[in-house]
């Protein structure tokens, strides 16, 4: 009342940092900013392993045109489902994949900016580093935020730095407004591979 601010906009973002885990909501005791938690934690540490220097040659090779796909569903769990299904038929993965990638949903928000979703499994479960790609026919909310394209990444067992390049550039395909601005306009195998390749070079450009 002393700000001239209703009470609904506070109501929102205190909602939202429920939402992104920063603060907790106790009924009848207040609010408090959250306490650290390990999981979450782990699950940075883990992709800041995967996210660190690598060889770039390897990252466009971990995309195939089978694991390529345009999905429709209102809901993210199907989303998954379907995926799950289809990298299944090439892929030699466990029979609890699907189930080690809605464990990790249920972790923390999966969601990037620029309409893009990023899963995978808790932790390294597969024979083969490899990458999903679902281009929606319509735009779902995720979790919070409204989404069209859906990365479902999966690392193989056995440590290989190489792998790593491929995180390096998905990351950067994925946080930059104008690369994904390129691929909605023409969201085909093809342009994605053209808009990594072009990635990857300008990387390599800034490493030298």
């Amino acid at each position: 009342e002393r700000l001239s601010i209703s009470r609904t906009p506070i109501r929102e973002v205190i909602m939202r940092l429920k939402g992104e885990h920063l603060i907790d909501v106790k009924p009848q005791a207040g609010t408090y900013i959250s306490l650290i938690d390990k999981e979450l934690i782990d699950e940075a540490i883990f992709m800041r392993r995967l996210l660190e220097k690598e060889v770039l040659k390897k990252a466009c090779s971990e995309l195939s045109e089978e694991l390529f796909m345009e999905l429709e569903s209102d809901n993210r769990f199907e989303i998954i489902h379907q995926m799950c299904q289809i990298i299944s038929q090439y892929e030699d993965v466990p029979v609890y994949f699907e189930k080690s990638v809605l464990e990790r949903e249920e972790i923390t928000s999966t969601e990037f900016g620029n309409q893009v979703a990023l899963t995978h499994p808790l932790e390294p479960i597969s024979k083969r580093t490899f990458a999903a790609v679902a281009v929606l026919k319509e735009p779902i909310i995720w979790k919070n935020k409204e989404i069209k394209v859906v990365f479902l990444i999966s690392i193989e067992k056995t440590k290989n730095k190489k792998i790593e390049d491929f995180y390096k550039i998905t990351s950067t395909f994925l946080v930059t407004k104008k690369y994904m601005d390129q691929f909605l306009k023409n969201s085909t195998f093809d342009n994605l591979m053209m808009i990594l390749l072009n990635i990857e070079s300008e990387c390599g450009d800034i490493d030298e």
